[in-house]
């Protein structure tokens, strides 16, 4: 099942403005992340802009943290997926996946555009942020 659907018209502008290879990327992220919202129940996504980046946050409370894609101009050939820097996100799939990803310290990952998204690890990301509320609620 995908949950594509046309860009909002603040936001097409946002992913224009990318160089083509980081805007495919981000198109399969965010492809990626609406499809796995509906997946796990996650949804609906909210999708917005925050400090200038398409960001993507559950509509539903005490669900999930926001996604961010953006584009790191210090490394131009990667795409950034960033969540809230005081979550421990991305220091759990740093210490599950190990090597094999870059980090932008605690708040995000940085993806290859010359390479195929390694949709596994990063589906695993996705899922987490998405449902990140949801599970420490559960959980503790």
């Amino acid at each position: 099942m995908t949950a594509s659907r046309p860009l909002p018209p603040g936001i097409a502008p946002v992913f224009d403005g990318y160089p083509a290879p980081v805007r495919a990327c981000h198109m399969q992220v965010r492809d990626m992340i609406l499809t796995l919202a509906c997946d796990l129940d996650a949804g609906p996504i909210d999708e917005t802009l925050k400090w200038g980046q398409p960001a993507y946050l559950n509509t539903k409370r005490k669900t999930g943290t926001t996604l961010r894609l953006g584009w790191p101009r210090k490394t131009p050939e990667r795409a950034g997926v960033y969540v809230h820097c005081q979550t421990s996100l991305v220091s759990d799939f740093r210490a599950r996946q190990g090597t094999g990803f870059d980090f932008d310290g605690t708040r995000g990952i940085l993806l290859e555009t010359d390479r195929p998204l390694p949709e596994g690890p990063l589906a695993a990301f996705l899922s987490q942020a998405l449902t990140y509320h949801r599970n420490t609620n559960t959980h503790g």
